[in-house]
C-alpha cells in the first residue's frame, strides 16, 4: 500500500522524463528516468529521536546506467540522516540484498525516499526495489574502537604457554565488499590510456572463470573500478587476486577524487596481495585505476580475478604492543618531521635528533633484506644510490612482525631509505646499454 501511494518527483535536476511503475513482485516498484533523476517519497512519516538506530533493508536491481540510492529524509529540513553516497548500493543487474544502519543525530519527523540517480543520460535507466523495510531501534549503550593514539593502555598479562595469541574482531567480515569483474562497476568497454601509441589493446571477460584478461602491445589497456561506496574512515585492508601472464604486472592506484591523489600505487605480480590503508577523512569518492602497460612491441597480458575491501580498526591495531613484563619504554631521540617518497624504491626522511642516542626508524613496507638506511648528506655529488651514499651502521630487523625497521645512532638529521635490488637492476640496464654503445663504436672504427 505504501508503494502504491508514494508519489514520484524530480530530484537533482535534469531536462528529461521520469516515472514510476509497480513491479511484478508484491510490494515492488520500478523507478525509470531519462536524462533526469527520480525520487519516490513515501507518505508515511515516523518520529525519530536523537540516538535512535534505523535499519533500512531492501532488494534491488539496476540497469547499467541506473544508480540505487535511499534517504531517511528529515521532513522539515530535507536532510538525510544517512550518508546516501558513501554507503550506497553497488550496481547489480540481478536482485541483490542491501542493509544499512544509521544513528539519528537530530530529533524530528522522517520519511523514506527511494532514488534512481541516472549516470547515463542518453537512454532510459531503471532501478527496481522490493521487500522494503525500515525499522527503528533504541540504543541501550555504545562501544567501539578509539581513534585516539594516546588513549590509556589496557595491560593484559600473557604466559608463554598461552602463545600463539590471536585477537579476533567480531563481525568485521560481513562488511567486506567484494568486486568481481563486471560491466557495471568497471568501465563498460576496453580503453587505451596511452596518449601516443595504440597498436593493440583489449579487455576480455572470460566466460569460464569470470576473470578480466587485459592484453596490450605498444599501448596501455586501462580500466577504472567505481568504489564510491567504500568507506575509509577507520581504515581498511585491500586484497587483490591477479595473475601476470607476460610482460609487466598490473599497475594499480587507489585514487581519491576529493583530494586528487593516489592513496597507494602498486605493481602486482601473480598471487594474492594485501594492502593496509590507514584512515582517511573525506577521501571519498574513490576509484581503482588499473593499467596493463606494454612498452614497445613487448606484449603484456594480465588477469584480474577479484578485489575486496574489509574495514579494520587501524588505529586500535596500530596501538597494540607486546612487551616483556617489567619493560620500560624509552623515548625515541629521533623525531621525524617529514617523509618524502621519491619513487617505489626511495624514501627521504628528515628529522630532529634530541641527543645522539639509539633511535628507531620504521618503514611501513613488507620486510625485505634489500632495504637499507643511508646518510642523505653523504651522497656523492648529491646522487642518492646505494653505491654513492654511505650506509648507516644499524641493525635491520622486522617490526610489528612485517615492517622494515632500523636501530641506529641518530647523529644526523636526514636519511634516505633505498632498495638495493632495484638499483642493481638499473646497473644491469646501464651495463647492457654501455656494451651496445661500445660495440657500436668498435663496429664503426672497424668499418672506417
Amino acid at each position: 500500500d505504501y508503494v502504491a501511494s508514494a508519489e514520484p518527483s524530480d530530484c537533482f535536476g535534469g531536462d528529461g522524463s521520469f516515472g514510476k511503475s509497480i513491479g511484478k513482485y508484491p510490494g515492488s516498484v520500478v523507478l525509470s528516468s531519462y536524462d533526469r533523476n527520480i525520487c519516490l517519497k513515501f507518505d508515511e512519516v515516523f518520529t525519530l529521536t536523537r540516538g535512535d538506530i534505523v535499519s533500512t533493508n531492501f532488494e534491488y536491481m539496476t540497469t547499467p546506467g541506473g544508480k540505487a540510492l535511499y534517504c531517511i529524509e528529515n521532513v522539515l529540513t530535507g536532510e538525510c540522516a544517512n550518508e546516501k553516497y558513501k554507503n550506497s548500493p553497488a550496481k547489480s543487474e540481478r536482485y541483490k540484498s542491501y542493509e544499512d544502519y544509521v544513528e539519528v543525530l537530530k530529533t524530528g519527523e522522517y520519511r523514506l525516499v527511494l532514488i534512481n540517480e541516472s549516470s547515463d543520460k542518453n537512454q532510459t535507466q531503471n532501478v527496481e526495489y522490493k521487500n522494503i523495510f525500515v525499522k527503528k531501534y533504541q540504543a541501550t549503550g555504545s562501544t567501539g574502537f578509539s581513534s585516539n593514539h594516546n588513549s590509556a593502555p589496557y595491560p593484559l598479562q600473557i604466559d608463554k604457554s598461552q602463545f600463539p595469541v590471536q585477537i579476533t574482531f567480531p563481525d568485521i567480515e560481513k562488511y567486506t565488499m567484494v568486486y568481481r569483474p563486471n560491466l557495471y562497476n568497471f568501465n563498460s568497454d576496453a580503453r587505451n590510456c596511452d596518449l601516443y601509441n595504440e597498436e593493440e589493446f583489449s579487455r576480455e571477460l572470460d566466460p569460464l572463470t569470470g576473470n578480466f584478461i587485459y592484453r596490450a602491445v605498444d599501448a596501455i589497456s586501462c580500466d577504472n573500478l567505481d568504489l564510491s561506496q567504500v568507506d575509509l574512515s577507520i581504515g581498511a585492508i585491500v586484497q587483490i587476486t591477479n595473475q601476470n601472464i607476460s610482460g609487466k604486472g598490473l599497475d594499480v592506484c587507489l585514487y581519491s577524487e576529493s583530494i586528487q591523489k593516489c592513496l597507494f600505487t602498486e605493481r602486482l605480480l601473480s598471487g594474492n596481495h594485501s594492502i593496509i590503508i590507514p584512515p582517511y577523512s573525506n577521501a571519498e569518492p574513490l576509484n581503482l585505476r588499473i593499467s596493463n602497460h606494454s612498452i614497445g612491441k613487448v606484449p603484456t597480458e594480465n588477469i584480474l580475478s577479484e578485489l575486496t575491501f574489509t574495514p579494520i580498526p587501524y588505529s586500535f591495531i596500530k596501538g597494540l604492543t607486546l612487551t616483556t613484563k617489567g619493560f620500560e619504554e624509552a623515548e625515541n631521540p629521533y623525531t621525524i618531521t617529514n617523509v618524502t617518497k621519491l619513487g617505489k624504491s626511495k624514501y627521504k626522511v628528515d628529522g630532529l635528533s634530541s641527543d645522539p642516542g639509539k633511535a628507531v626508524l620504521v618503514l611501513n613496507q613488507s620486510f625485505e633484506e634489500g632495504w637499507g638506511l643511508y646518510e642523505a648528506d653523504s651522497c656523492w655529488l648529491g646522487i642518492t644510490t646505494p653505491f654513492t651514499c654511505r650506509a648507516v651502521f644499524s641493525e635491520h630487523f622486522k617490526a610489528n612482525n612485517w615492517a622494515n625497521s632500523w636501530v641506529f645512532t641518530a647523529d644526523s638529521t636526514s636519511y634516505v631509505v633505498l632498495y638495493m635490488p632495484q638499483y642493481l637492476q638499473y646497473l644491469g640496464y646501464w651495463l647492457i646499454l654501455s656494451l651496445f654503445a661500445i660495440s657500436g663504436v668498435m663496429l664503426r672504427k672497424s668499418k672506417g
